[in-house]
């Protein structure tokens, strides 16, 4: 099934073990570009929605209820650990694009960080990892530690650094981590 097997590539975008690599070459970028507020921000925020995502698991694991609900109610795996991944990784990557690029590379880089969130959410529910729901609950746990990325980059002080190489190495970067076959969830973190 092609279709089926695009899906599941696409979904591993969202995986630990490719989007986390990618969050570390912001924050080299920015560590070395000596704009080491925002990037030890890009850091901790990125590790404290993982450790949401994995204390919000427990949480409806213990009181959540079945898969079989509706598309509305929470599973026992909810959050999206994807969901939550890709919106912290992609959507970090889109604000700062956003505020630090400007002309086509900001389009550019904000559409494929729109896209990738958008496929990571999509294939989460068409390969029936987790219901709409809990996709929902990943991508708005994943929005609030974005938004305080935002916040920081708003704030930053001094020039930005060059952005084209940034992107160049992100892209590098999660492709090699996609096809090395290496894959993390936060459940597997518990």
């Amino acid at each position: 099934m092609p279709g089926h097997r695009l899906a599941v590539e696409l979904t591993d975008f969202g995986n630990i073990a490719v989007a986390g690599p990618m969050v570390m070459v912001l924050v080299l970028w920015f560590w070395v570009a000596r704009q080491r507020r925002l990037a030890q921000i890009i850091a901790i925020n990125t590790a404290c929605a993982i450790a949401a995502d994995i204390v919000l698991k427990e949480v409806s694991r213990t009181l959540g209820g079945e898969f079989f609900g509706t598309p509305f109610q929470l599973s026992t795996g909810a959050p999206s650990g994807h969901a939550v991944m890709s919106m912290v990784t992609y959507g970090s990557v889109a604000v700062l694009f956003a505020i630090g690029s400007a002309g086509v590379l900001r389009f550019a880089a904000i559409g494929l960080a729109l896209a990738l969130i958008a496929a990571v959410a999509i294939t989460r529910v068409t390969l029936h990892a987790h219901t709409p729901a809990d996709v929902a609950t990943g991508l708005l746990l994943g929005a609030l530690f974005t938004a305080l990325t935002a916040v920081a980059a708003r704030r930053m002080r001094g020039g930005w650094p060059a952005m084209a190489p940034l992107l160049v190495g992100v892209l590098i970067v999660g492709l090699l981590m996609q096809v090395s076959g290496l894959r993390l969830t936060s459940s597997e973190v518990m």
